[in-house]
């Protein structure tokens, strides 16, 4: 007992140096995963963290910390809400004296490093007490303060034995199986290990902390690579503790402790990126312990003296956050008969894969088909072309909406985000000035009202005022129309209407000269001409053109020529 109080008094002495070291940041080459979330606060009530140290992640996402002081390990949901926690401070069974390292099996089982008592806890996912092994000793199975703990492929139990320089390996409920490592600093040597991570392939990665480096192993200890020196450069340690590796991008990820940071390396130990700097914000930390991966890169960092843990990276798989922009492309919106068609272009602005890209009814009439999305998956950062048409009905006035469900193919299909997009339905607007002046009014004025905007003429007995109306399609897509020209006939006053030298009054005064597909920004022009005959002197004519969308719906505009006799 004397022995085991003394190596646990260096290890709270290696705690108060380290919230006086200050790390470095310099030299990232790649990008470092941007700050997500974190939780925990100092104390022991439910959800609050004591110095904790180790951190792992289920296959169901729930996060499994080791809450050091309080001697308990605490489960939360993947963004940090409290859901159990489970043990004491004792040496009974399923009680804890400083737990520092825990791991999760593919059954869910819950593997805990109990260091001050020497030995490996095991336990459900909900913390029900299954069986433990290991005393005190330098023996095979036996314990000097065990640091962390993981599972490989086959589902050994590897331990990292600190206080004896050395790897442990036990089956599934504690046989011991064989050991590597002995105190130094060669090849395959270790000095103090802290962390302890298998990879898809079974390559073992040990922090061996002592010697500020890192080395892997094969499955049964042979020596096959290392990096790292003492130092705060990039690629450098100072106490690095924790380490995991994300298989799907072979990522390796080491806590540096005394640098208050955590960087990043190829699997061959190749420099990628850090981050961290001293600190209790954002991204900052007070002795940077243990570090897991989720499911989708989530990178998850235990910061011991701010009593909390930080989540970096993509949002926690069990969490997502599908987001999109969508934006209109092509032609714009194309209105032929009763069907209004567009193309969207949709891009994949969350953080993880989306499907089911589709258009939901909302207050307007929508998009009863969507195609595009090859293959039914928008990855993050891509772009589909979306094609959307749907008939129009009279209620189709002003702009129209198109609305994208979104639902998350990562774990959680019930998952969705909305979106909308206006798109701006044709509109016509009618241009109305005296023929040879360039005065002019009802440009840019547009009605769903009719409302007439209007010039005025004065002409002598026998002349003819002429004046010309520009008809032109205001939208973003081709349109046709039709103009009607309409007034009280009065005597004295013949009124007539052109277009390009053809006499076009009998379909106008009818309303069904139909001006077909004009183009986006197009326009014609087509003139009225008002001969004053016998009219009194100071009487007046009035002529309007309506300019009216083919498209459904009270889509118009308005002009009104008079006529005045001098």
């Amino acid at each position: 007992m004397v022995r085991r109080g003394v190596r646990w008094v260096l290890f709270v002495a290696v705690l108060v140096t380290a919230v006086s070291i200050e790390g470095s940041s310099a030299g990232a080459e790649t990008v470092p995963p941007p700050f997500f979330t974190a939780w925990g606060t100092g104390g022991s009530g439910d959800g609050q963290l004591s110095f904790p140290f180790g951190v792992a992640v289920g296959g169901d996402g729930d996060v499994y910390v080791a809450d050091t002081f309080n001697d308990r390990i605490q489960r939360f949901s993947s963004t940090g809400t409290y859901l159990g926690q489970w043990g004491t401070e004792g040496t009974g069974d399923g009680q804890l004296d400083r737990p520092i390292g825990v791991a999760v099996a593919g059954s869910g089982d819950v593997y805990v490093a109990d260091a001050r008592n020497d030995r490996v806890q095991r336990f459900s996912s909900t913390g029900t007490y299954l069986d433990q092994w290991g005393t005190d000793g330098t023996g095979d199975g036996q314990f000097s303060s065990p640091y962390a703990v993981a599972i490989d492929g086959d589902g050994s139990v590897l331990v990292a034995d600190s206080g004896n320089s050395r790897i442990q390996r036990f089956t599934s409920t504690g046989t011991y199986l064989d050991q590597w490592g002995t105190e130094g600093s060669a090849s395959g040597q270790l000095s103090g290990p802290r962390g302890i991570a298998v990879d898809g392939d079974g390559t073992v990665y040990v922090v061996d902390s002592g010697n500020s480096r890192i080395q892997t192993f094969t499955s049964t200890g042979t020596p096959l690579a290392q990096w790292g020196v003492q130092g705060s450069g990039d690629g450098e340690f100072e106490v690095p503790i924790g380490i995991a590796v994300d298989p799907s991008t072979d990522t390796v990820y080491v806590a540096d402790a005394y640098n208050q940071r955590v960087q990043a390396f190829t699997t061959a130990g190749a420099y990628l990126t850090q981050w961290g700097e001293f600190g209790n914000g954002p991204g900052q930390f007070s002795y940077s312990t243990m570090v897991a991966v989720d499911g989708t890169g989530g990178v998850y960092v235990t910061d011991n003296y701010n009593h909390r843990v930080q989540v970096f990276g993509h949002a926690p798989p069990f969490a997502p956050a599908p987001a999109l922009t969508a934006t209109l492309s092509g032609p714009g919106v194309v209105m032929v008969g009763d069907e209004i068609s567009y193309e969207l272009d949709v891009t994949n602005d969350g953080n993880v894969a989306l499907t089911g890209v589709r258009a939901v009814d909302g207050a307007v009439p929508d998009c009863e088909d969507v195609v595009g999305l090859e293959g039914g998956v928008l990855d993050v950062g891509t772009q589909a072309s979306l094609e959307c048409s749907h008939p129009t009905t009279a209620d189709d006035v002003g702009p129209f909406r198109h609305w994208a469900l979104v639902t998350s193919d990562q774990h959680a299909s019930d998952t969705t985000n909305v979106v909308r997009t206006t798109v701006a339905a044709p509109r016509p607007d009618g241009l109305i000035r005296r023929t040879g002046s360039s005065a002019s009014v009802g440009n840019g004025i547009y009605n769903t009202n009719g409302a007439r905007q209007g010039v005025t003429r004065a002409a002598a007995r026998g002349a003819t005022a002429s004046f010309d109306v520009t008809v032109a399609n205001d939208s973003a897509a081709t349109d046709s129309f039709t103009l009607r020209g309409s007034g009280t006939p009065r005597p004295g006053y013949t009124v007539t209407w052109f277009r390009g030298g053809s006499n076009i009054t009998a379909p106008i005064v009818a309303g069904t000269y139909a001006v077909t597909d004009l183009v986006a920004g197009g326009q014609v022009v087509v003139q009225a001409r008002v001969r004053v005959g016998a009219a009194a002197a100071g009487s007046s004519v009035s002529r309007t053109l309506t300019i009216t969308s083919t498209s459904p719906g009270v889509v118009r505009d308005t002009v009104k020529a008079t006529v005045t006799r001098a």
